[in-house]
């Protein structure tokens, strides 16, 4: 820590009291700042990650561009980088925001949304950012160990969906999505709807996006009629940017599963390795699958 805030000094000359910020107790990496009366985040990442963060600044940077989609605001060090390396790490400064929990309570609210996530999209395809990772849909969610800690009566099951439904990624429309577009990813600042977290940005389907926060709007205690009326309602914002085929909107469902399933492979995986509270999720992940596999049949 002593060592931080000397570099900090030195590189940004701002004398800050650090302490531990967010849901941060495993990694300790993201303190905030202050400094006579202003306050900052500061992120302490490993030097491997560091195109993630010039990637990111790139992304933050772009993104403020716009009237409708706000992000990060970087702090320059003295010689004029949005981020400094010392020993084996890379660091960053960012101006703390006055973010705000979205609510979404409204057809119009989910209506505005959709169209905000339409016009991230366009910004991001206007970026011409190259080399990103290709998404696959199976490899995407079933990689490594995680789908391991699943039964191998479970697994075949969720096998047989991706077998059955995977689709045709030469008939959808793709771009770069987020590719974690969920209710901690995206907030409201000001007048304008604040993104971050642009490590796992990936070349993929448009939808994959929608299909992912179509879930976090759903009361699945309505039943399937919530989903239903929910995407209608973001696909009517998101379509005042982007115009969509007929084939990419009946896939979002979709990725709405594969998403789902993924969940419960880590969910188990965690529980295999004793998070019981993450295990008391899976069930209501289930019923959701349940759902939407009775839309789609």
């Amino acid at each position: 820590m002593i060592n931080l805030q000397n570099e900090l000094i030195k590189e940004y000359g701002l004398k800050l009291i650090l302490k531990s910020f967010g849901d941060n107790e495993t990694r300790n990496n993201v303190f905030l700042g202050e400094y006579r009366d202003k306050s900052f985040i500061v992120k302490l990442e490993d030097i491997k990650y560091l195109d993630q963060v010039k990637l990111s600044i790139y992304v933050a940077s772009n993104l403020l561009k716009s009237n409708l989609v706000s992000s990060s605001r970087y702090i320059k060090t003295k010689k004029g980088k949005y981020f400094h390396v010392f020993e084996d790490k890379v660091v960053t400064i960012q101006k703390k925001e006055d973010l705000v929990k979205l609510k979404f309570q409204t057809s119009k609210d989910l209506i505005i949304i959709g169209e905000v996530i339409g016009e991230f999209h366009l910004l991001l395809s206007s970026m011409n950012i190259k080399g990103l990772e290709k998404s696959d849909f199976y490899k995407d969610f079933m990689w490594g160990k995680v789908p391991l800690a699943q039964s191998s009566k479970r697994l075949e099951k969720i096998e047989e969906f991706y077998k059955k439904y995977t689709p045709n990624y030469q008939l959808l429309t793709k771009g770069v999505v987020h590719n974690d577009l969920n209710s901690n990813n995206i907030f409201s600042v000001g007048q304008k709807y604040f993104i971050i977290d642009f490590e796992f940005l990936k070349e993929s389907p448009l939808i994959s996006d929608l299909g992912v926060l179509v879930l976090e709007l759903w009361d699945c205690k309505r039943g399937i009629k919530d989903y239903i009326d929910k995407l209608n309602y973001l696909l009517k914002g998101y379509e005042k940017k982007i115009k969509l085929t007929q084939y990419d909107k009946e896939k979002i469902v979709i990725f709405s599963l594969r998403y789902l399933f993924s969940d419960e492979n880590w969910y188990n995986y965690w529980l295999f390795n004793g998070n019981q509270t993450l295990g008391d999720l899976i069930p209501t992940v289930r019923k959701k699958q349940k759902l939407l596999l009775e839309l789609i049949s």
